[in-house]
């Protein structure tokens, strides 16, 4: 198996979720750094990325769509340096004017997830303006709105609102369903940081019945658990545990180990906020265990909690 397979393999595992890569041998790996590849895939079926094998694959893989895939896997483990570092090798080998926007807008993710807002908006606004000239305006909505994202996460609500805005009518204008049904959701996020309750909760029910139509049931889970949160700052504990439990039933059916910590973490911060000690407790430790710890600030969250 060519190892840039076994590389999406490997990330498609970690961001989806499932158990495909117990089939794949590691002796039947093919390409230039099968050996790396293949440490990286045994760490992989036990449930972690190791450092240090990213790093020497970082440097061994010559592929740009390699590279690309191994900053891709990086990202989505939480190891933000090594992701940045990948995603910049592979700008700098970079001549396809299709390729080049979509690293440009990863490159921007993990600055985003690293706190790095300032030049995560560079590089997202760099991407919108590759993508805006190709007159590809799928992937100009998707950039609009991680630079919406990002303004969230600095608190900066008006040009927060202004972006995902601009990415939803995009998306509508494209009739694009499933973008519509994220940035609906991604709007519900940062009413609901704003502490817009009410109003969060509409694009939230709205995104829910979007992505239930669509059976994105992993999208759905997420907006559950979000729903769950606000149920938990109204005082409403049934409606609370609801959301969560449904989140979380999600989740397992469909492998998500990480994601059903998250949620865990958040129910349990609702139980103990409700007095249940007890109960918070047996939620915090379970999430604990599922969270990586380099996931932050999920596993930071919860041990806080």
């Amino acid at each position: 198996m060519d190892q840039l397979v076994v590389l999406q393999e490997i990330y498609e595992s970690f961001s989806k979720g499932g158990d495909g890569l117990q089939k794949i041998s590691s002796k039947a790996i093919e390409g230039s750094c099968s050996e790396l590849t293949a440490k990286l895939l045994e760490s992989a079926k036990n449930g972690e990325i190791k450092e240090d094998i990213c790093r020497q694959l970082s440097s061994c893989l010559e592929d740009i769509y390699e590279i690309k895939r191994l900053g891709d896997i990086c990202r989505s483990t939480g190891l933000y340096s090594l992701a940045i570092s990948a995603y910049n090798r592979a700008l700098s080998l970079c001549s396809d004017p299709v390729l080049r926007p979509v690293l440009q807008n990863n490159l921007g993710q993990a600055y985003a997830r690293q706190g790095d807002l300032a030049r995560a908006a560079f590089y997202y606004k760099k991407s919108a303006c590759c993508f805006e000239k190709s007159e590809d305006l799928i992937g100009l909505a998707h950039v609009l709105g991680n630079l919406g994202s990002a303004y969230r996460q600095n608190r900066d609500w008006d040009r927060a609102i202004e972006y995902c805005y601009r990415s939803l009518k995009t998306f509508e204008q494209q009739g694009d369903d499933l973008g519509i049904a994220q940035m609906t959701g991604s709007l519900g996020r940062i009413y609901a940081d704003m502490g817009e309750r009410d109003l969060a909760a509409r694009y939230f029910e709205k995104s829910l019945e979007d992505f239930q139509r669509l059976g994105d049931k992993k999208s759905a889970a997420w907006i559950m658990d979000r729903m769950g949160r606000i149920a938990s700052d109204r005082y409403d504990w049934d409606g609370a545990q609801s959301y969560f439990s449904q989140s979380l039933d999600l989740f397992e059916e469909y492998g998500q180990t990480q994601s059903k910590g998250i949620v865990l973490s958040n129910m349990g911060r609702m139980q103990l906020e409700k007095g249940d000690a007890s109960s918070a407790r047996e939620s915090l430790e379970k999430a604990i265990h599922l969270i990586s710890r380099n996931a932050q600030p999920g596993y930071q969250n919860a041990l806080s909690s």
